[in-house]
Formats: structure tokens, sequence, C-alpha cells
């Protein structure tokens, strides 16, 4: 429970000392799962409500009791259901739609699931998705820092979240395989694409829409991330990635040349870009990909993106 002297101590706290770069870290932290219910900016999960505008419309105090008190103040239309069908099974989330015929519940994975109205045996109400206790894994400069770091979101400045179109929604390649070190590019593009037993997960740039590499491993490790893109006009589609210290690049299973703009040319449809990042070789500890227009050139958009 939050008091108002905690409260009143924790606000000073976040306007005299929290640091909204500290904050997102914080936020990006696979413990916590912020970024698997909560997007900004098209990165992050599809459950919770979008945070790219969280600054301008709520009050620090807010957002230090919607952490410390989840359930206290639930946004319309994400309060949660938890059903018990007439197997015993109990599904727990955010209701999406109900009919005299189903009911639809998307789990906290971000997956919608159709429950029959016959077989629901029991249902009920309850509060946010998000767990209460979840400030308690949290030191107060964490908690402060955190704050600050939802506070900026959206306002004019490093936390805005732009409409340049940069990659947001990636994948890493956990764990690569010793077999892909001694591939040349064709067959390592081949690979990284058609290999069904590679694993990938989820990652997100940050609001500024890079992406840092030191969640994934330090030099001198590879981290292989792709990203995808639709090609509304064919031709030539550019990419600002800044150095290319380090990068390999392929369009599908195609070698890329590498450069601070990178060009391919691509068809209609989607595509996959992929990186292979050499860190141990990287001047800059950071990838931002983002789309460019060259003239002439064909038109994209990353597949995050609204239209």
């Amino acid at each position: 429970m939050l008091d108002a002297a905690e409260s009143k101590r924790l606000l000073g706290l976040v306007s005299k000392e929290g640091d909204p770069t500290r904050g997102e870290a914080v936020f990006r932290r696979s413990a916590l799962a912020c970024l698997s219910c909560h997007a900004i900016g098209g990165a992050g999960g599809i459950v919770g409500p979008d945070l790219s505008g969280i600054g301008t419309s709520a009050q620090r105090d807010y957002l230090l009791e919607s952490i410390v008190m989840p359930s206290k103040i639930v946004r319309e239309g994400y309060n949660t259901a938890n059903v018990v069908t007439t197997s015993g099974k109990v599904i727990r989330g955010i209701v999406q739609r109900e009919s005299p015929k189903e009911l639809v519940i998307r789990d906290p994975k971000g997956a919608d699931i159709v429950v029959a109205a016959d077989d629901i045996e029991e249902k009920s109400l309850g509060g946010s998705l998000m767990p209460d206790g979840l400030d308690r894994s949290l030191t107060d400069a964490e908690l402060v820092d955190l704050v600050r770091f939802l506070s900026e979101v959206g306002r004019p400045g490093p936390y805005s979240v732009s409409h340049v179109p940069v990659a947001r929604r990636w994948e890493v390649l956990i764990d690569p395989p010793a077999t892909v070190r001694g591939l040349d590019a064709h067959e390592l593009g081949r690979t990284l694409r058609e290999n069904a037993g590679l694993a990938w997960k989820a990652a997100f740039s940050r609001v500024a829409g890079d992406i840092p590499h030191d969640e994934f491993g330090k030099p001198p490790e590879i981290v292989f991330l792709r990203t995808q893109i639709e090609v509304i006009t064919p031709g030539r589609i550019g990419f600002d990635i800044g150095s290319s210290d380090g990068v390999q690049v392929w369009a599908d299973d195609a070698p890329v040349a590498a450069a601070e703009r990178t060009t391919c040319t691509l068809s209609a449809g989607l595509h996959s870009i992929t990186f292979r990042i050499d860190l141990g070789r990287r001047s800059k500890p950071l990838l931002r990909c983002e789309l460019v227009e060259l003239p002439g050139g064909g038109r994209a958009r990353f597949v995050s993106q609204s239209p």
C-alpha cells in the first residue's frame, strides 16, 4: 500500500533524482516483462495499453500509483476476466469481445482464445493483468527512474515517439549454433532463413529507435538480428544503419553490401532484413535501422508501422 507520505517522498525523488535513461533500462528489463504487455511506438506487446503518449496524458502520481497498485485504477477496456471452463481449464486475460455464442480473451502472451459460451462454467471480472507487487522487485531508485522515464515518453525531447520510419520490432537469434560459423555469406543467409531449428525471440528498439547490443551479449560474441519490411512499390530500398563496422546484412537470404546507407532491390511483398553483428569489431554499441527514400526508388515500411 502506498500512503500519502510515501507517495510524496517518492515523487519528490522523481523530480530531483529520477533519470529517464536508467528508467528505460528498468522498463526493458526482461524480468519485469513490461515490453511483453505494453508497446511504445509499435515496440512491445499488445495486451496492455499502448504507452506511446503516456507522458503527455498521465501525471507522475498516477504513474507511480499504477505501478505500485495496478488494480486500483484500470483503464477502460483492460479489466481482466477469469474463466473456468466445464473441463476445469482456467483462462485469464483481457476480454476482446463477447456474444451469446462465445467469449474471446487475450491472454498475457497476446494470443486470442475463443471460448464457447456453453463451455463456460464460471466467469468473474478481475483487476489489472499487471501483477501486484511489481514494485517490490525494484529499489526506490529504480522505481523513481522508471516513473521519470514514463513521464517523459511522448513529450518533446529524446523520448518523443517520432514518425521517422525506424525498425522497432526485431527478432534475435538465441544461442547461434557453432555450425553457422564456417559458412560463407550465401550459405549463412540460406541457413538463417530456412533452418526451422533456429530459435528466434522477440526484441524491441528503445524509444529513440536504436537497439542496444549489450542486452544480448558482450564482445567478442556474435549477435544475429532480423526485422521485417513490406515493400509497397518494388525497386531500390535504402536503409541508414550508421556505422557498418562489424556488420553483415542479408535481404531475405541474399547478402547485401553493408554501408552507412545500405541499399538493395526488392520486389513487392514481405521481406526479412537480417544483420550479423560482431560486437568485438563494433565501434558503436547500438544498431539503428531507418528506411530512407531513394531518388527513383521503391517504397516500403516496417511491418510494425501503421500505414
